[in-house]
């Protein structure tokens, strides 16, 4: 009997039927964070504007000030990141972000007239390179 269970159970592949698993629930995601994100966010581009205007003429200490600033934001851009990697993320942050929408054109026409100066300079090049993109 013994043996009969034995080629029985070979025969069949001896393993029982692999579990369909759920897939993992999706994310959801705090309003109040995502708003906070976007404002954060929008103050990161309002201190460029500043910090860019502060050094008109002094290329090193721009790019070192720019630096500083994306260091200290890296939480939120790191933050931001996550969120819109995820689809359904990315849309909810992007909504929370269209409340800076009649603003943000003044803000990016100030750093680009901040930066021209510094156009040309490596440092400045590369600290705007490290800048966030959302």
């Amino acid at each position: 009997m013994k043996r009969i269970l034995l080629v029985v159970l070979v025969a069949c592949g001896g393993s029982p039927a692999p579990k369909h698993e759920r897939p993992p629930p999706r994310p959801t995601y705090d309003p109040r964070e995502l708003a906070e994100l976007a404002d954060g966010f929008f103050d990161l581009l309002a201190t460029t504007a500043e910090v860019v205007e502060a050094h008109p003429n002094d290329c090193p200490g721009m790019a070192k000030e720019l630096d500083q600033m994306l260091e200290t934001s890296a939480p939120i851009t790191t933050r931001m990141k996550e969120v819109a990697a995820d689809p359904d993320g990315a849309r909810a942050l992007n909504d929370q972000m269209k409340r800076h929408d009649a603003d943000t054109p003044a803000i990016v026409d100030r750093i680009s007239k901040g930066l021209a100066p510094c156009a040309g300079d490596p440092t400045v090049r590369n600290a705007v390179d490290k800048m966030p993109v959302f």
